[in-house]
């Protein structure tokens, strides 16, 4: 048994023993150092209170013990450097217990970081090997880190803060519920799949990167504008997943497929008629009818709703805006019932504006029609999925396959190539009026052999472009082109 010494330290102490140093000891000054080298056991039977000085331990030496507890002091673990306010256990393990604060050197590993009370602060590239733990809702932690975090973040209602983008590799994210202040950064999560169970509250938000499949079985709240970047990744809102946007939020939603949306089960909900969803290139799933009652769904970039045979329904102060591109609908192997609702332009519930539509994508939404008398119910969005094709079994005794379209005063948009949208079949006459041909070319048209297109009354033709005759076009009432 060695007996128990204390030293007043001297600028430099260097151990290397090969049997148990039992020691108290007070630091002499912030210039101070105490070296472990390979063989040493150092056991602290004392806690060590300010110390404000370098402790170095090499590799091959060991601690057991008290903590000790830096004030601005420096623990060098084997060549890597930890800058620290804060304590620090012999297993290596951190804590930090208010204004604490720890700086990590690129390659230095850290066994875990326990945090409490307020304005704690790590900055630097520390390697973990256990997670940092916030203890409560009384706690915050301020991350200024450069390299990418290989731990979780628990937070026990707790609040982390960004100075500085936040990324985790693999499977490693924020768990448990608290509040998430990005101050403007991002935070990105690897590729594997990720649950978040926990109810997360985001501020200052730059972007939430997803790089991997995502369910989200609570809630996410946005307090303040963000970006959800799905890089073509699936975020399942699952049974009870819910993005939830507060009063005059925006959430970007980009790039990113959400699954499991229904009133039975995951659920975007925005707080007020201000609060507002931006959609740009999203292909959102419903797997039960949906209802919006409140707030502005808005989608600024091509986006698919794979509806099946569920509908999406906008009432209220609820409303759908389409912004110069196309919405697509998808109802699968299910017949189309006009599946986004109300399926009219009307400025309150679907407002669509600089030429944006709502457009069915299945097979089944191409038009065709073998009878002898067609009525437009509403306006029709003509595409590669959408075309209307004119046949009809029988032919009067010249031969003929009389047909007649009548728009009812709506409108047939025809898209921008330069294909055949409308197809007439063999020996088919075909007459449409009350109807606006918008953005339209003759090459959009292809007739059979024998057919006619006949412009009757009302009809106005609205040119999208230069073009040429190739066929005849023949005009039996009122019409103008534009």
């Amino acid at each position: 048994m060695v007996k128990q010494r204390a030293f007043l330290f001297a600028p430099l102490i260097s151990l290397c023993l090969t049997v148990q140093l039992h020691a108290k000891f007070k630091p002499h000054s912030k210039h101070s150092s105490i070296v472990f080298d390979q063989g040493t056991h150092f056991v602290l039977d004392g806690m060590v209170t300010s110390f404000s000085g370098t402790m170095v331990r090499n590799s091959g030496a060991t601690f057991s013990g008290e903590d000790i507890t830096f004030a601005r002091g420096r623990f060098r673990d084997d060549g890597s450097d930890l800058n620290l306010t804060g304590k620090l256990s012999p297993s290596t393990a951190i804590i930090m217990e208010g204004d604490h604060c720890l700086r990590c050197d690129p390659g230095t590993t850290i066994d875990s970081i326990a945090v409490k009370s307020y304005n704690n602060r790590i900055a630097g590239t520390p390697s973990l090997s256990g997670a940092i733990t916030l203890q409560d809702l009384n706690t915050t932690l301020t991350l200024a880190l450069q390299g990418a975090l290989d731990e979780d973040i628990t937070l026990n209602n707790g609040k982390v803060i960004l100075e500085d983008d936040l990324h985790f590799i693999d499977e490693y994210s924020i768990t448990g519920s608290g509040v998430c202040d990005l101050q403007g950064r991002k935070v990105t999560f690897g590729a594997k799949d990720l649950t978040f169970t926990g109810t997360l509250t985001w501020r200052n938000v730059g972007e939430i990167g997803l790089h991997g499949p995502t369910s989200l079985t609570s809630q996410w709240i946005f307090q303040e504008n963000a970006t959800i970047n799905g890089h073509g990744n699936i975020l399942d809102l699952s049974t009870t997943g819910s993005l939830i946007v507060r009063p005059g939020v925006e959430l970007y939603l980009n790039d990113v497929v959400i699954k499991s949306l229904g009133d039975a089960s995951g659920s975007i909900i925005l707080d007020t008629a201000a609060s507002k969803v931006r959609m740009v290139n999203v292909n959102l799933a419903l797997d039960s009818n949906y209802t919006t009652t409140m707030g502005n769904v808005r989608v600024d970039g091509q986006s698919t709703f794979t509806v099946g045979g569920s509908t999406w329904t906008f009432q209220d102060s609820g409303k759908l805006t389409v912004d110069g591109t196309t919405l697509w609908y998808d109802t699968l192997d299910s017949a189309d019932a006009r599946n986004i609702r109300p399926y009219r332009h009307d400025g309150t519930n679907l407002e669509l504006l600089r030429s944006g539509r709502v457009v069915g994508s299945v097979a089944d939404s191409l038009l065709y029609f073998n009878s002898a008398s067609i009525t437009l119910a509403d306006a029709a969005d003509l595409s590669r999925a959408n075309k209307l094709t004119i046949e009809k079994a029988t032919a009067d005794e010249a031969g003929q396959k009389s047909v007649t379209l009548d728009g009812a005063s709506f409108a047939m948009h025809f898209p921008e190539a330069a294909e055949a949208f409308i197809v007439l079949g063999d020996d088919v006459d075909a007459t449409i009026s009350d109807i606006s041909l918008e953005n339209f070319s003759p090459a959009q048209v292809q007739v059979g052999t024998n057919s006619r297109l006949v412009f009757g009354d009302d009809v106005v033709i609205k040119l999208g472009r230069d073009c040429s005759l190739t066929y005849s076009w023949v005009f039996e009432g009122n019409a103008t082109i534009d």
